[in-house]
């Protein structure tokens, strides 16, 4: 904290990635590795985009 605490190099606060890891709450583990793999990972979208073009298949395929 005391590095990204300096105002004169960072005027507007830590970067992004740091503040996540401020932010995240120890005692609630489950919470924030849910948090982080829908938000902060990338492949989620993805992973969620095949999983619903499988499941329109699936619906439209039962129907």
């Amino acid at each position: 904290m005391r590095e990204f605490g300096d105002e004169e190099k960072y005027p507007y606060g830590p970067p992004s990635h740091i503040t996540r890891r401020i932010i995240d709450n120890p005692d609630r583990p489950i919470r924030t590795a849910v948090r982080n793999y829908l938000f902060f990972e990338p492949n989620t979208g993805a992973r969620l985009a095949v999983a619903s073009i499988v499941i329109a298949l699936m619906a439209t395929w039962i129907d």
